[in-house]
């Protein structure tokens, strides 16, 4: 990990080992827009270059400061992130140096993951039973000419893969975190970097579940999904929940009306 030289952008790899945490902030020493940056920066963006992908979630900078998560991060590859400050009228202020970071390849595990756009904590980790046999589709019309042996053929543009995979899970806590995956919304993140694939965004269609043999107390179960490769969706108006941030998250220390409104979170907000 490598902070931008001038301290706008802080990236970090999260306790997940796939999320990155980025702090960006133009009123850092050195910024270029240090002086005046609480006054006239309006929203910031953070794109990532090995990729080209702006990153989700990250818009709003009351201050000049935000943080937000890099949930799409590819594995294994050096990544560098850039972040831009603008004004009220979408005018470009300033642009940082690059800040460097390595999202790690898992050397052993489960190896594939399913990764919610929206929410980074509902993300999944699972062991790939079978990997799809892609297919691409193309629209195809085929016309006999009278009086010659070659027929005419019109083609469409190749249609985007689909595939079936098949996931392992061995516990019921990774059997429940697969469920509440596919139980929001889509399109995801498929990376399987060990399996020499592209990471690729998909749509999941009628998903099928069983065990692995005929006993109650087999904890294990195969899950048929059907893939449908999609284009990345557009970053605008996406809004990503920063794992341990979340509402929910803060309901195990403060469980009651009295404890929430009583930090200083609350009161000053």
């Amino acid at each position: 990990m490598a902070a931008s030289s001038d301290g706008v952008v802080t990236p970090s790899v999260m306790s997940d080992g796939v999320t990155v945490r980025l702090v960006v902030d133009f009123t850092a020493t050195g910024s270029p827009i240090k002086a005046t940056a609480a006054t006239t920066v309006y929203s910031v963006s953070v794109t990532e270059q090995a990729t080209g992908n702006q990153v989700r979630g990250i818009s709003s900078a009351p201050g000049g400061a935000v943080v937000g998560v890099d949930g799409e991060a590819p594995q294994g590859v050096a990544l560098s992130y850039v972040a831009q400050a603008f004004g009220a009228s979408g005018n470009l202020l300033a642009t940082s140096t690059a800040a460097s970071l390595t999202v790690a390849v898992p050397a052993t595990g489960k190896g594939t993951w399913l990764k919610s756009l929206g929410t980074p904590s509902l993300s999944c980790n699972v062991y790939a039973a079978t990997l799809p046999a892609w297919s691409a589709d193309i629209a195809t019309a085929v016309i006999q000419v009278i009086g010659r042996s070659d027929p005419i053929v019109v083609q469409d543009v190749r249609q985007y893969e689909t595939g079936t995979l098949e996931a392992l899970t061995r516990t019921a806590a990774d059997e429940g975190a697969l469920r509440a995956l596919l139980a929001s919304p889509g399109p995801y993140l498929l990376q399987w970097p060990a399996s020499g694939s592209a990471d690729r965004y998909v749509t999941v269609g009628k998903v099928d579940r069983k065990r692995t043999s005929n006993q109650f107390s087999d904890p294990n179960r195969v899950w048929t999904l059907p893939l449908t490769q999609v284009a990345r969706p557009p970053v605008t108006g996406w809004s990503v929940a920063i794992p341990g941030k979340t509402y929910a998250d803060t309901q195990a220390a403060l469980a009651t009306y009295a404890a929430r409104t009583g930090t200083y979170l609350s009161r000053s907000s």
